[in-house]
């Protein structure tokens, strides 16, 4: 009997069964760590098929015998079935049956990169995706709170003070160019541009870019692998050309936050908790629907901002902009405090007499 096809998710890799030389691992691999996705998203994938797996073998099955038996139509089917039995008791919430179904996806590609029959994927796909569309609209999931642009001037001005020049600038960074949080990690020294001042004029008044190496769309067609977004904002550009002057050329590969993401969620919780900010109300990812929110009640220009942000359809935009200027018109959690903190930054900034120390050797 020959013996089954081992699937590895990585995409590396097929195997005719266990090696003679090592023996398999125990337990499903489900390691989706590949170029296309960033690792906090690979892990989530990860979590996703394992627990899909845990609630098969409950059922003396695995994804490798129904993918054996029945092809990727079968596995899909199964994990309508999943969704359908944990939706009933309201064990996974809509997001992570997003994250499910992304990552089954992921999983039935590469199956058929490897040898696994699948004729057309996206029709395979097309019932779960429905299952899934009906579970947002029965429960929608949260939106992301947006982070308004005081809040963000108010954690800058504590991280200056602080020593935390890295955080500070990556804060300013994704608020004022609409960054993703993947984006915003994978940013360089080299990829923040500062034009000069006749370059400014020539430009109508663009003060420099922010080259966006590894965007989320870059997988899309109809997207820019590399993408950019212009710097408006005249003292944020200041403050990058005090900082940045003394960065030698050698430190432009480096990131410029070059620490886990959990350290930068522990300095925004401290931040916010230092500023007088309710920690609860905040999160990193809201950077880009706070920028881009108000980056519309200033300019009342859609197309511009769509343009801005790289979004792929008008429709996400529409819904950062119809929930987000709601929500961030209320703003009795924004005590005087943060809105003290947040105006004494730019005038810090512009009086200070010592030059700041080195930013590519701050550690924060």
């Amino acid at each position: 009997m020959e013996a089954p096809l081992l699937v590895d998710v990585r995409g590396h890799r097929a195997s005719s069964g266990p090696s003679k030389e090592k023996a398999a691992p125990s337990g499903p691999n489900f390691d989706v760590l590949v170029n296309d996705v960033s690792q906090m998203t690979a892990s989530r994938y990860d979590a996703a098929l394992k627990a899909f797996e845990s609630w098969l073998a409950l059922r003396d099955s695995t994804m490798e015998k129904i993918m054996l038996a029945s092809g990727a139509p079968g596995l899909v089917g199964a994990g309508i079935a999943y969704l359908r039995s944990v939706g009933q008791d309201r064990h996974l919430s809509a997001y992570a049956a997003n994250t499910f179904a992304a990552a089954l996806r992921r999983y039935v590609l590469l199956a058929s990169s490897l040898g696994f029959p699948c004729v057309d994927y996206r029709s395979i796909m097309r019932p779960m995706w429905r299952v899934v569309r009906s579970w947002n609209l029965a429960v929608p999931p949260e939106f992301r709170q947006p982070v308004p642009g005081v809040i963000a001037l108010a954690l800058a001005a504590w991280a200056w003070v602080s020593g935390h020049l890295r955080f500070m600038v990556t804060v300013l960074l994704s608020h004022h160019c609409l960054l993703r949080p993947e984006e915003a990690r994978e940013m360089l020294f080299g990829d923040i541009v500062l034009f000069e001042e006749a370059e400014s004029e020539e430009y109508n008044n663009t003060l420099g870019l922010v080259a966006v190496t590894k965007p989320k769309t870059r997988r899309n067609p109809a997207h820019a692998a590399r993408q950019h977004v212009i710097i408006e904002d005249a003292a944020l550009a200041r403050l990058l050309q005090k900082l940045l002057a003394p960065v030698p050329a050698y430190a432009m590969r480096q990131k410029l936050w070059h620490r886990p993401a959990r350290d930068f969620l522990d300095l925004w919780h401290q931040g916010l908790l230092a500023v007088g900010a309710p920690t609860a109300n905040w999160l990193p990812a809201g950077l880009r629907g706070g920028g881009a929110t108000e980056n519309f009640l200033r300019n009342k220009d859609i197309q511009a901002l769509r343009r801005r942000g790289r979004w792929t359809q008008m429709s996400t935009l529409e819904r950062y902009l119809q929930e987000g200027v709601l929500l961030l018109t209320k703003r009795a959690l924004i005590g005087t405090r943060v809105r003290t903190l947040a105006g004494l930054l730019p005038p810090m900034l512009e009086n200070m007499s010592l030059p700041p120390p080195p930013l590519h050797l701050s550690t924060t």
